[in-house]
């Protein structure tokens, strides 16, 4: 059974200040500050009362329901007449004579009008995510979902997904469809681990449940043998320092391109030679030996880079400091007057090539760059003498220089 609030089963007490609630009795009341807060019932919609504060006239719902008092606050005075109110109070009894909380009801209608842009927002603010991850997010909620982002989450379907991700493999490619659903796939989440009581699935997880996975050719792409005295000499040549220098970098250490963008002063060591890799991928910190080349190249840009922070350093537009953004431009002429086809990337790949086929081990070349170690012997038990890493990277150096490519590995040099 349900009672109004101020009666009691068996013993009815009538409410007090019960009036009939209309535009011009509304008017003449006035809060009498003896409590925060002064009701006055109406005699013509039971549970339905006016609420006077300090600063505010409000209609409110109360009723109970299964013994607990629930309240809900209708609107303001002077934005809702009288009837408007009454006709809501009767809607809201029939939610509760069917055993519903009307805020409970109110709630998950909110959250069922959630949009995806509205989700993505909140999983952005939810949890710390590195910046290229961000910079993958936004790229797929701002192109490839840009016609979702003001559809309420409640009406993604699994159909929906499923034509999305084969237009996106058509439009884009297999990699970027791929990439585009695991962001969905993400989302999806977020949402049924913080409103599980509203969404049941994720539809986006359609994907990985078929195995319908795209399938992405692996890239091979390294700069041959033959051609990679060639670059490094006409990367050389650049006139811009900054450029030039983050070119020759990524070539001598197979670093990943957005790490050394960003690398900072604080990341290099000039006393141990040591350039030391924070919160890289993989979510570790790496310290890597530099080669007498990359220490060389170190040395100069310090001496021209002033008080900026950023190794790559530059300025931008309201000449704030920040730090190399774009080198394409440079090593796209660099691949047209050479004949050839090197992203920076391949740049990553070249190194571990070339280091794999002079003899270097696996486990070196993972440390060298910033690859997680999975197996368990390299992982928790061996450690890397650095000075056989700088070993190795010199190699590597040399072999970039030399006429014949051939480079004797002495055996015995291997972790310690």
């Amino acid at each position: 059974m349900f009672y109004p609030i101020g009666e009691h089963k068996g013993n009815i007490a009538m409410h007090q200040n019960k009036i009939n609630l209309t535009k011009n009795t509304i008017a003449s009341l006035k809060w009498s500050g003896k409590r925060a807060q002064e009701f006055y019932w109406d005699t013509k919609q039971q549970n339905l009362a006016l609420r006077l504060t300090s600063g505010a006239r409000s209609y409110v719902f109360q009723r109970k329901l299964n013994g607990k008092k629930i309240s809900k606050t209708i609107g303001r005075s002077e934005n809702m007449s009288v009837e408007e109110a009454r006709e809501r109070v009767r809607k809201l009894s029939i939610q509760v004579d069917d055993g519903i909380d009307p805020k409970v009801a109110s709630k998950q209608s909110r959250i069922e009008k959630l949009t995806t842009l509205d989700l993505y927002n909140e999983m952005i603010k939810a949890k710390k995510r590195k910046a290229l991850t961000l910079r993958d997010y936004k790229k797929c909620i701002d192109i490839y979902f840009i016609l979702w982002r003001d559809l309420p989450w409640k009406s993604v379907s699994k159909d929906m997904v499923l034509k999305k991700f084969n237009q996106i493999a058509e439009a884009h490619g297999n990699a970027q469809a791929n990439q585009a659903i695991r962001f969905l796939n993400a989302l999806g989440n977020y949402a049924l681990n913080v409103y599980e009581e509203v969404f049941l699935i994720n539809p986006a997880s359609v994907v990985r449940k078929l195995k319908a996975w795209k399938t992405v050719k692996p890239r091979d792409n390294y700069v041959s043998e033959n051609k990679i005295k060639p670059l490094i000499m006409e990367i050389r040549q650049q006139d811009n320092l900054v450029v030039r220098s983050y070119l020759e970098i990524l070539l001598l250490t197979g670093a990943r391109k957005s790490e050394t963008l960003g690398l900072e002063w604080s990341n290099i060591n000039l006393d141990t030679r040591d350039i030391i890799w924070i919160d890289t991928k993989n979510g570790e910190d790496k310290h890597v030996p530099m080669t007498n080349r990359i220490f060389d190249i170190f040395k100069e840009l310090k001496k021209s880079a002033a008080d900026n922070k950023y190794v790559f350093y530059s300025t931008n537009k309201i000449g704030k400091q920040s730090h190399l953004t774009n080198p394409n431009k440079t090593l796209k002429k660099i691949n047209d007057k050479l004949g050839i086809k090197c992203s920076l990337h391949d740049m990553r790949r070249t190194f571990m090539s070339h280091l794999d086929a002079l003899g270097c081990p696996q486990s070196s070349i993972k440390v060298l760059t910033g690859q997680k170690l999975n197996d368990v012997l390299n992982k928790h038990y061996v450690q890397k003498n650095k000075e056989v890493l700088r070993q190795w990277a010199e190699k590597y150096y040399s072999f970039i220089l030399s006429a014949n490519k051939v480079i004797k590995i002495n055996r015995h040099e291997k972790a310690a």
